[in-house]
Order: C-alpha cells, then structure tokens, then sequence
C-alpha cells in the first residue's frame, strides 16, 4: 500500500494519471468496432524487382481511431500460390493512431519466378482487423529458372558447336560453288556485250548473282539455280531473228542471233 505523507504528493500523482490518460485513453473494447485502414498507395516494395535469396523492404501507412496493434506481413509466391515468409512490421514514425510501417523479409530460392506478393495483415488494440492488403513484386532466379537459363545456355552453346563444325565441313564445298559461280557472271557479262536484245534480263540476273557472292557460303541449291538461269539466257540469246532492211525500192531480209543489215541499207 502506497502511504501519501503531503497532500502534494496526492495532487502530482492525480496530475500524472490525468496526463497518461490523455494520451492513452481507455476505450472500451465494446466501444470500438472500426478496423485500422492501410493506405495501399503509400504501399512501396523496394526492390520491386528480386532475385531469390534477396531481401525486399515494404513500407506502408496505417490509422486507426484508437490504438494500431500488431501488423503481421506475409509472403505470397505466384501461383500456385505458397505462403512463403512472414514477420512483425516495425513502426518507424508517427503515433499510436496514425503510422507508417516497415518490415524487411528474405525471398526463399526454392519456388518459381514471378509476380509474388507481400500481404498485410492489420488489426487495432480491439481485435479489428480490416481486409488484408496484398502489394506485388517481381521475383528471379529461382533454382528452377537457373536450371532453365543453364538447360538454355548449354543447348545454345552446343548449336553453336554443330554450326561452326557444320561451316568447317562445308568450306571446301562453299568456295568451289563460289569459283562455279563467279564463271557463270563472267559468261553473262560475254552475253550482255554480244547480244543487246537481252541486256535487261542478263543485267537482273547479274544483280541477284552478285548479291549471292556476298554470302558467306554459296549453296548448292543457289548454284543450280544461277546455272539453269544461265542455260536459258544463252538458249535466249542465241535464237536467230529476222529483219527487214530495205536501200530504195530494194527490200532484203537478213536472220541471225543480232542481225545488222548490209551497208547502204536501214532497217525498216
């Protein structure tokens, strides 16, 4: 039992009360049936992007008209969705009624990538818990996707083995169907000069051939084709034709592969 000697002492103890009370009021758990509110545009993940084994941070704002209590995070992994981690939010500034919170969790390394989810769980002095509040963040590099990454590297790494192995073989055989090649523009170019009617088509087919010089191997089927276009531009350029040529009254017709008519005469 506690003995006042002073009827100061009396007052000062009644002045304490009086002050705790002020700012610690009791209500009534009765009295109060309103949840806290999260403010879930003040909800913020750093990183918002997470490789697994890192740490992300939420911080958030909450009130509540009495007294905040205890707020509870937990960790969502994208679907199927695992509960994953969980903690107490710390406050970091403001009052009993009026906060902003913070809590610091790990992401584990043995679920899937994607969106995962921090979920807060919030309830007052009186047990009133508002609905939970989930804010998303984006989660790599789990064991799953490492092994994918690896399982993608190794098969690019190996296609491009089989290509380079593929170009060695097929060297030898690229730069003798490029010397054929080459022979084949020499022919046209004899073919453009002796026979004006076709320089169009030869001239189109010089531009295509060339162009496939510049590749890095000419395929046989590249090859073939030039060849067979070839033979027809010479089948072309060696079929005769006939002109009528004319000197006065005199009319002469003159046939060959490019005929001319004879001096002193014109073409009609």
């Amino acid at each position: 039992m506690i003995h006042f000697t002073k009827v100061r002492d009396v007052k000062k103890l009644i002045w304490v009360l009086a002050f705790i009370l002020s700012i610690n009021p009791i209500v009534p758990a009765s009295a109060d049936n309103e949840p806290p509110v999260v403010y879930l545009d003040t909800a913020k993940v750093q990183p918002s992007e997470q490789f697994v084994n890192g740490l992300v941070t939420l911080t958030f704002r909450i009130t509540d008209n009495n007294r905040i209590g205890d707020i509870v995070v937990f960790m969502l992994t994208s679907a199927p969705v695992v509960y994953v981690n969980n903690g107490f939010a710390d406050k970091v500034s403001g009052t009993i009624t009026d906060a902003t919170y913070s809590i610091t969790l790990r992401v584990p390394s043995i679920y899937h990538d994607g969106t995962w989810k921090l979920e807060i769980a919030a309830r007052d002095a009186y047990g009133n818990s508002p609905p939970r509040v989930q804010v998303p963040f984006v989660v790599s590099g789990s064991a799953a996707a490492q092994a994918a990454e690896k399982a993608k590297s190794e098969n690019e790494s190996q296609t491009k083995k089989d290509v380079e192995s593929k170009e060695a073989q097929e060297k030898p055989f690229c730069e003798a169907r490029r010397g054929d090649l080459a022979k084949l523009g020499d022919q046209l170019l004899t073919l453009k000069s002796a026979n004006p009617k076709i320089v169009s088509e030869v001239e189109s087919t010089l531009i295509r051939l060339n162009n496939a010089l510049k590749s890095p191997c000419v395929a046989e089927v590249t090859l073939s084709d030039f060849q067979r276009e070839v033979g027809e531009l010479m089948k072309l350029a060696s079929k005769k034709f006939t002109i009528t040529c004319i000197k006065g009254k005199t009319t002469k017709k003159v046939s060959g592969t490019n005929p001319k008519c004879p001096k002193g005469y014109k073409k009609k």
